[in-house]
């Protein structure tokens, strides 16, 4: 249907004039919903789906500047603007709770109400394991929907499109996007693929506090962060538009590794068998434990950090028939103190020994490149707003370039995800991450052709070789936005009704045949080509458009005029 509008997943990138700059923020997405009769948005929604934590921002035609931030918990003592990505489940494996609601219902349940619940967090890692998961994002957006209802109208469009169309998480991916219906059974529509942008608002509104207090006020509760750690680099040119100069990377480098760092130093001081247990027996003591744990790790303070102990886990200590403090009394960095485990701020700092050296690793090597020089390195995300972090990249980096961090680290990527939406014209190229190509016939050369590709037609007057690796783009290298190259085709057969077309990706550089090692294929479509009044004296032309998180395929039988087009993923590894 023409009415229905376009939904894309989109991942962002942002700006500063005059500068090159490198990002480093949480692998986020963005979903935007723009009328499908004009360039102009009715509505721009950007939805930060996070490993910890997810929100969304959006504004509303004629007010693109004015970006609305929605702020979760305030019913919890909170103002902050994401909610955590966790979902409560009951016994019956029965949808609960969302975000703040989940982490407090669950909290406050007792151990034996709790084992028999479900609370899942972090799972969008999981899907880096190739796990297949489904998850209705309406419930991202409607548990809290009695709080804002001043703008609820503005947003039901969006909200029946995300239910009616079942986004889907891709395990191998972790990439959303929804563009037809023969792929999820669900007519969306079609429109052109946006880029992941982020960062112009951090630095366009860059707002510099006078005071500490401004500082914090501004952050908010900043603690609960973990995830994954994404980089890459932009170049900012003529007009402000972006130019990718290196292919986005990371890892999953986040506060989980701090988190899990710091399970594993408990658990190996009270002993594996004892506290296996304690989490197996009391998982709502423990998700209050690290909560607590992940508040405190990103103070703005360098002071150590006291994590309170509850009830049932100090009974199961007691049990050993040993004192608490005796349990630390070899333990360098901590101790017992009334009830608490006091973690000196060194110690704290080792937690994050691991993450930092993996993302000082990755930043460095990007530094090496011969042809990046880099002025700024900008951080954003929720990571961002540890203290720890931020004085190693500065420490490292500072007589390089200038390492930035915006007061709204958290909200700058789906607030540069909103602008962006209102204007795609932002980034200009980017950098391919594979080497994309189609297979294709040739006229055979034995010099070069191995013998198993011949193949002879039917007429037997064209010898060919088949299954030819045709490059499309190479991995590494610059495309630019709604670049179009065109490529002709003639049938191998003077009676060819139809022309199949394969498309493929690969880590190689350079590759022959579509069938080596390392090579997959990504899409295929058929073309009709009816009209053989010409024999093989007919053309296809394969029309290939970049976006920036696909490639467009429009295969065109230039005697029928028939077409066919496929949308294949241009967006990551």
């Amino acid at each position: 249907s023409e009415t229905v509008p376009h939904v894309v997943l989109r991942r962002i990138y942002f700006l500063k004039r005059s500068s090159t700059f490198y990002f480093m923020s949480f692998l986020s997405y963005h979903i935007f919903y723009r009328t499908p009769f004009s360039n102009m948005a009715l509505l721009v929604i950007a939805v930060d789906f996070g490993t910890a934590y997810s929100g969304y921002c959006f504004s509303v035609k004629g007010k693109q500047e004015n970006i609305r931030s929605v702020f979760w918990g305030m019913e919890y003592g909170f103002r902050l603007p994401k909610t955590p990505t966790c979902i409560l489940f009951d016994e019956n494996k029965k949808f609960m709770k969302f975000g703040f609601d989940a982490v407090m219902t669950y909290t406050k349940m007792n151990s034996i109400e709790a084992n028999k619940f479900y609370f899942i967090e972090n799972f969008k890692m999981e899907l880096y394991n190739k796990v297949r998961f489904y998850i209705n994002l309406k419930f991202l957006i409607f548990i809290h929907s009695s709080t804002w209802k001043d703008h609820v109208q503005q947003v039901e469009m969006v909200l029946w499109t995300l239910a009616e169309a079942r986004l889907r998480i891709n395990p191998r991916k972790c990439f959303f996007g929804l563009r037809e219906a023969k792929y999820l059974g669900y007519l969306v529509g079609r429109g052109t693929v946006k880029p992941q942008c982020s960062k112009v608002d951090a630095i366009l509104n860059w707002p510099r506090p006078n005071t500490k207090r401004q500082v914090q006020a501004f952050l908010g509760l900043a603690g609960y962060y973990r995830g994954t750690i994404d980089i890459t680099v932009h170049k900012v040119i003529e007009d402000g538009f972006l130019k990718e100069l290196h292919k986005a990377s990371g890892g999953d480098w986040g506060g989980n590794h701090v988190d899990n760092n710091f399970r594993g130093f408990l658990r190996d001081i009270f002993h594996p068998d004892l506290w296996d247990t304690y989490e197996k027996e009391h998982p709502s003591e423990v998700q209050k434990l690290m909560y607590d744990f992940s508040v405190q790790k990103c103070s703005d303070q360098e002071e150590d950090i006291l994590i309170p102990c509850y009830y049932n886990f100090v009974q199961s200590v007691q049990q050993k028939n040993k004192k608490i403090e005796d349990f630390f009394e070899n333990v360098k960095g901590a101790s017992w103190s009334s009830g608490s485990i006091k973690i000196k701020y060194e110690k704290l700092k080792g937690f994050y020994d691991y993450s930092v050296k993996k993302i000082i690793a990755e930043v460095q090597a990007i530094l090496e490149t011969p042809e990046i020089n880099i002025d700024y390195i900008l951080l954003v995300g929720g990571f961002a707003a540890s203290r720890i972090l931020r004085q190693a990249i500065r420490n490292e980096f500072s007589r390089r370039c200038r390492v930035l961090c915006p007061c709204d680290a958290q909200l700058a990527i789906v607030k540069g995800a909103v602008l962006f939406g209102n204007d795609p014209k932002l980034i200009s190229s980017r950098i391919s991450a594979l080497t994309y190509g189609v297979a294709e016939c040739n006229t055979f050369d034995p010099a070069i052709h191995d013998e198993k590709q011949r193949r002879v037609n039917k007429a037997g007057d064209y010898v060919y070789c088949t299954d030819l690796f045709a490059k499309l783009v190479e991995k590494g290298k610059s495309v630019g936005y709604n670049q179009v190259t065109n490529y002709y085709y003639y049938p191998i057969n003077d009676d060819q009704v139809a022309m199949y077309f394969q498309f493929f990706s690969t880590e190689k550089l350079n590759a022959k045949y579509v069938d080596e090692p390392g090579i997959k294929q990504i899409g295929h479509f058929t073309v009709n080509m009816p009209d053989i009044t010409s024999g093989r004296n007919r053309r296809v032309r394969l029309d290939i458009k970049f976006g920036f998180t696909e490639l467009e395929a429009t295969a065109t039988d230039l005697t029928s005029n028939n077409t066919q087009t496929l949308i294949l993923n241009f967006l990551t590894e």
